[in-house]
């Protein structure tokens, strides 16, 4: 990494495990489901969106408040609010 973004090298350490455990947990949740299958049992779908719940928008942002350097401070700007989502086809 260039030292402008040495600052970024926790944050990406963070999101690897995250990522990590979301695959781990997505693999358990796989092989669970195939034993259960075997004996008819309902087990709830895995949320592959969000791999078990690991990686959110807080998740993904949280570390960018222990920045230091020239990245520190930075500003993260989001309107989680629904509409902030919608296109211009939407409505």
């Amino acid at each position: 990494m260039t030292p402008s973004f040495e600052g970024f090298r926790v944050w990406l350490h963070d999101l690897q495990w995250l990522f990590s455990e979301g695959f781990a947990l997505r693999t358990a949740h796989a092989v669970e489901r195939g034993r259960r299958a075997k004996g008819h049992h309902d087990l709830v779908p895995f949320d592959d969106e969000t791999l078990g719940g690991c990686i959110d928008f807080s998740a993904f942002i949280e570390a960018v408040h222990h920045l230091t350097g020239e990245l520190e401070g930075l500003v993260i700007r989001y309107d989680p609010s629904p509409h902030s989502l919608q296109t211009a086809t939407d409505g």
